[in-house]
This record gives structure tokens, C-alpha cells and sequence, in this order.
């Protein structure tokens, strides 16, 4: 081939290269203000006066790419840099082909270039704002709110629901957490939000707890957890004028170490009544007091004070209490002690109450004593006799208590009687004596035995002697003492693979007739599979028979009787 130029403007048609003879020709494709190279017959260049097509003869933008999966990449010294391409799945990608390099998207802020976005290829992250001279606040919209997040890059400031963040974060409205809010590194301090109630806990220790139970009173705890921890209010002067001291149990008021239940460092004013057991100090403060009691306090130490009229104390040797011990003393045989109540409700009455407050109780504990004491003839003390209420069972709802009696005997003191909850035992030799009437429940045991070796079918056990009978008979009964009934039978076979399954039943025949019923009160089975091995037939019935009734036992075996033996426990009514 030659090749031939010239100068100057040349006016012609398409231009073909002439020594491509293989498929379809390649050449420039002059239109109407267009250039479109056709490589083999292909457009893959399309030109026109206002817009450049690739794989397009009809570009709709500036520049218009049309292929399967188009893409732009970008090379620099023949390696692969970047590329931007529609994958197989029409998502539009950007790929920073270097490594551990990034892509990073800048605007213009009045002149002054900065960054707005990074996407960082060093550290896997994704940045907005990143570096000296970026400055660029970030912001996300909803549908009423052009600030719904916004952070404010030259304040180091975020807002929520606001373009303006006061506060490293600042939410203008409302803010919901499931449950905690954390105190960042130190993980046992936080708010616990549950529902209808509130923790704050510091440290580990809760605080304060709110709770709304669902119906009144509702509560606010301080030291729930308890723990050592003092609930102390200051005034505006930074002095404590109020403490609850968690270590010993007291309040003070104007003070942080009180010294009593209730320590009050400065005046007590009350518009109507003050009660207390007893007032230290000398009483010269106490004023305002009407109808008797003021003055100054009477009797020697340990005395308790009380009202003699007037503006005077009384007091007397015989009521002293001297922190141990409060004793009423008295030198007559009337009553020393008087206990008693106007209330005339149905469960009126004065209620004497002894109370063991204990924060580990345990089983057998003493939780009261009543002791009755007085002198030998040596003018020793001697206690005669006590009453002690002890713990037999502490468990949380199954708590049980027991009274103990005990007396002197033979000059010490014993236990002779304990009452407990199922039971009164009479113990170490006490013996018991009754002047009247016993009722009650007694059981008495019955013994019978018979043999069947080969025999099948119901049996009546014989109520003496050992023949067994197959029909009601007055050999197999016997007469009820009292009204009662059949408790339980024990039976015992030599038969070898047992009686099988086997049917006990308890039969009366009421005062007046010949013999008793074969219609059974009461039938019990129980599978009886060894031999010489004991059945037990517990009956349930409240009542079987009355007094004077008679009364049998049938046994009805599946297998054959053998070497039969009977223990039968009746329950009589004593009256």
C-alpha cells in the first residue's frame, strides 16, 4: 500500500482503509455533521456536533456508553488503576483497583477545594469529613426535617432533629433505649430501664429505684440493694441537714453521725402531739407540754418518768428500765401488770406479742420466753417453770412452730411437754392425768390368717380361727366399738407369683340384722406379683361404720389364696 497526502481541505465521502479484505470493512463514516468509526463494520465511535457515542450511533448526553456490562477504566503506565462499570446485576460500580489506596469525592466551599467523603482503602471504613482542610458538615433528611442528623464538622458537634447541636450530641425531642445506658468504661454504672421501673446503679451499688407495681403505694427505694450507702440531703450552704446512716440504722437531722434511732441536732417544734417512751436530757427544753409533766424529772437513775399531775414528774423503783431490762415490780397480790383494749370487734382483744428479730433464723431457734421464777428455801433464784417458743421449720412458706413446756425436776430443769403443730408429746417420764372425758380417734389393729391353697375367688377372712368363708357368715365378722372405719389392710400370701391382681374390701352389716352385706363400702386392688411380699390397701372413705355394726373383710384374688396373712388398722371415734 501507499500512502498519499495532501494539503488543504479535501471534500469526500467515507474513507476506507483499503487493504482490509477480510469481513466487513473498516473505515470513517461521514454523515450529516457525524463521524462514526466503523472497525469491522462496527460503530463503536459515534460523533456529532453535540454529543460522542460509544456502541451508539444515537448518544441521548454528552457522552453516551451502550455495551453489555459498560465500562471505563483507567490505566497509568499500562497498570490498572480504576474502573467504573454496570455489573451483570445493573448496579453501578466504582473499583479503586490500587492498593491501599482510596476514593475520595471533593467540592468547592467558596473557592477553597475540600473534602467531603473518603472511602478509605488502608483501613476499612468509610469517612466523611476527613482532614485539616475539609470542614464539611454532614447531614441526612427525612420527609419533614432537613436535619433529621446533622454533624457539625467545624464544631466537632451531631444533632439530631436539629441544625444547631449545642452538645457533642444533642437530641432535640424524645429518646427511647430498650433497657440500659452505659457509663462508657466503667460497666457497672448505668440506668437500668425496665418496665415501670428505674435503677440507677454506680459502682455496682443501686441507688435509687423507682417502681410503679401497678397499684398503690408506688415505691422509691434508695440503697435497694442493700448496701453501705447513706441517703444524705445538704442545705444551700453545703452542710448536711439530713442523713439516713445505713451502717447503723439511724437518722440524723442536722447531723451526719447520729447516735440514736432518731438524733435531732437543734429544736423540735410540733403543732399537736409528741410521743415518746422517754426524753433525755434534763427536760428543761421541753415546753409547751399541757396537763402535767413539765418540770424537772424525779426518782434516781434508771427510773422511767411519767405524769403526776400538775407541772411534776413522777417516778418509783418500781418501774426502771436501765437498757437491758424494763422491770415492774409491785408488793401486793393484785395485778402488777394489766393489759387491755375498748375495741369490742369480733376479734378484739389485747394482744401480747414476743418478737425475735433475727436476720438468719434457722430451725430451732428460741424466738420467746415466758419464765415463771421465784426462790428455794436456800433464797436461791430458781426458774420453776418456763414456756418457750422455738422455730421447728424456717423455710420461706412451709415455716412451723413448736411450744415447749418445761419444769423443774428433781432440781433441774427438763422438757415435759412440746406441743407442735401435728402433736403434743409428753416427755422424759411425764406422765397423763385426766379428770374427765378423752375424745378422740384411736387405732387398733386386728390379726387373721386362713388357708385357700388351691381355692380362687372372693374370700370373707376369718375374725377367729383360720376358715375362711366364701358367703357373709358369722364367722368372718366381728362388732364395731364405736363409729369409725376401715383404715388399711396389710395382706401377706405364700403363694408363689403372688395373689396377682388383687381387690380388698371392707363390708357392715348395720345394727339389727343376721350378718353383714356382700356390697362392699369400700373396694381397694392392688397387683400383688411375689410371693411371701406384703400388699398394703389403703382406704379412703371418712366413715365406714357406726357402733354396734358388724363388720367383715372380703380379699379377691386373680391367682389361688396360699398361705394367706391379714393385718387389718381400724380408726375408732373415742367419745
Amino acid at each position: 500500500m501507499s500512502y498519499k497526502f495532501s494539503t488543504g481541505s479535501v471534500r469526500r465521502g467515507d474513507v476506507y482503509f483499503e487493504d482490509d479484505r477480510e469481513g466487513q470493512p473498516t473505515y470513517i463514516d461521514f454523515g450529516q455533521d457525524t463521524i462514526t468509526l466503523r472497525p469491522s463494520g462496527s460503530q463503536i465511535l459515534h460523533a456529532q456536533a453535540d454529543a460522542v457515542g460509544i456502541g451508539t450511533t444515537t448518544p441521548a448526553a454528552d457522552l453516551t456508553i451502550n455495551g453489555t456490562e459498560p465500562r471505563l477504566l483507567f490505566t497509568e503506565d499500562n497498570a490498572d488503576r480504576a474502573e467504573i462499570f454496570i455489573n451483570d446485576s445493573d448496579n453501578l460500580l466504582i473499583n479503586q483497583m490500587s492498593t491501599n489506596k482510596h476514593i475520595v469525592f471533593k467540592v468547592n466551599d467558596a473557592g477553597v477545594i475540600r473534602e467531603g467523603f473518603r472511602i478509605n482503602g488502608m483501613v476499612p471504613e468509610v469517612t466523611v469529613n476527613e482532614g485539616s482542610d475539609s470542614l464539611v458538615d454532614f447531614r441526612v433528611e427525612s420527609d419533614n426535617n432537613t436535619h433529621m442528623l446533622f454533624v457539625d464538622g467545624g464544631n466537632d458537634k451531631i444533632g439530631i432533629n436539629t441544625d444547631q447541636p449545642a452538645y457533642t450530641l444533642h437530641v432535640a425531642g424524645d429518646m427511647g433505649v430498650n433497657q440500659y445506658i452505659y457509663h462508657n468504661g466503667d460497666g457497672n454504672t448505668w440506668i437500668n430501664f425496665t418496665d415501670n421501673r428505674i435503677r440507677l446503679n454506680a459502682g455496682g451499688n443501686n441507688f435509687i429505684d423507682c417502681e410503679d407495681p401497678g397499684n398503690a403505694p408506688h415505691k422509691v427505694r434508695i440503697n435497694n440493694g442493700g448496701n453501705n450507702i447513706d441517703f444524705v440531703i445538704k442545705d444551700n450552704s453545703n452542710n448536711v441537714y439530713f442523713t439516713a446512716d445505713a451502717s447503723t440504722s439511724r437518722i440524723g437531722i442536722g447531723t451526719d453521725t447520729p447516735d440514736h434511732t432518731l438524733t435531732v441536732a437543734g429544736d423540735i417544734s410540733a403543732s399537736v402531739h409528741i410521743s415518746a417512751s422517754a426524753f433525755y436530757g434534763d427536760g428543761s427544753n421541753l415546753t409547751g407540754i399541757t396537763g402535767g409533766g413539765g418540770g424537772s424529772p424525779a426518782g434516781a437513775d434508771t427510773q422511767i418518768q411519767f405524769n403526776e399531775g400538775g407541772s411534776s414528774f413522777g417516778a418509783s423503783s418500781n418501774l426502771t428500765w436501765d437498757d437491758t431490762t424494763l422491770t415492774v415490780g409491785g408488793d401486793s397480790t393484785d395485778s402488777i401488770l394489766k393489759i387491755q383494749t375498748t375495741d369490742d370487734s369480733s376479734t378484739a382483744g389485747p394482744v401480747f406479742e414476743l418478737t425475735r428479730l433475727s436476720a438468719s433464723p434457722a430451725d430451732s431457734d428460741y424466738i420467746g420466753q415466758l419464765k415463771f421464777v421465784g426462790k428455794d428455801d436456800a433464797n436461791g433464784v430458781v426458774t420453776y417453770a418456763k414456756i418457750t417458743g422455738k422455730i421447728s421449720d424456717a423455710s420461706n412458706n412451709s415455716e412451723d412452730g413448736i411450744i415447749e413446756f418445761s419444769n423443774i425436776k428433781n432440781g433441774s430443769q427438763t422438757v415435759t411437754a412440746r406441743l407442735r403443730s401435728d402433736s403434743l408429746q409428753l416427755l422424759n417420764g411425764t406422765n397423763l392425768s385426766v379428770d374427765g372425758t378423752i375424745t378422740g380417734k384411736m387405732m387398733h389393729m386386728t390379726h387373721h390368717r386362713y388357708n385357700d391353697g388351691s381355692g380362687t375367688g372372693k374370700e370373707y377372712i376369718p375374725w377367729a380361727g383360720t376358715s375362711e368363708q366364701p358367703n357373709p357368715s358369722y364367722i368372718s365378722m366381728g362388732v364395731a366399738p364405736y363409729n369409725g372405719r376401715l383404715l388399711k389392710v396389710l395382706v401377706r400370701s405364700s403363694k408363689s407369683g403372688g395373689l396377682g391382681s388383687t381387690q380388698v374390701s371392707v363390708h357392715i352389716g348395720t345394727d339389727g340384722t343376721t350378718t353383714f352385706n356382700n356390697t362392699a363400702e369400700e373396694t381397694i386392688t392392688v397387683n400383688m406379683a411375689n410371693a411371701n411380699t406384703t400388699g398394703t390397701f389403703s382406704f379412703t372413705n371418712a366413715n365406714h361404720f357406726a357402733e354396734g355394726d358388724t363388720i367383715a373383710v372380703g380379699i379377691d384374688p386373680t391367682n389361688a389364696h396360699g398361705n394367706v396373712n391379714v393385718t387389718c388398722v381400724w380408726e375408732y371415734e373415742i367419745t
